[in-house]
């Protein structure tokens, strides 16, 4: 099944929020459907601890994740995603828009996830710069 990072509307209280990838796959293995799953964080389940679990962020103004580069191999060609929420996610050169010159560690970006046949990775790669 194909996934790709989408809005929903969260079936307990109608609020609007990010359908991830990571809940989509999660959905999917634990025999839930699409339909069924759909709960924002402030309804999900919480952690063992009872504290809701750290979100990544959204860029207000595109609809874009907000992370920072991990780490960034440019002769290798990839890297990873700091999610901000205790993940990470994939990245590859081919992705990256602007000059791969310049991302470097902790530089922050903006980024979409899709599925892969190798599991998520970001797609749209790109320097975050703030509006003031």
């Amino acid at each position: 099944m194909s996934y790709r990072d989408t809005w929903a509307e969260c079936k307990v209280c109608g609020k609007k929020f990010v359908y991830t990838v990571e809940l989509q796959r999660h959905a999917q293995a634990s025999g839930l459907s699409q339909e069924a799953s759909q709960l924002c964080s402030t309804c999900a389940p919480r952690g063992e601890s009872g504290a809701p679990q750290p979100t990544a962020r959204l860029d207000p103004l595109t609809g874009h994740w907000v992370g920072s580069i991990k780490w960034f191999d440019s002769e290798k060609g990839y890297g990873f995603i700091d999610r901000m929420d205790g993940t990470d996610v994939f990245f590859h050169k081919s992705e990256i828009i602007g000059f791969p010159s310049e991302f470097g560690e902790g530089q922050n970006v903006t980024y979409e996830v899709e599925e892969t046949f190798k599991g998520p990775q970001a797609v749209e790669v790109r320097i975050y710069k703030i509006q003031s």
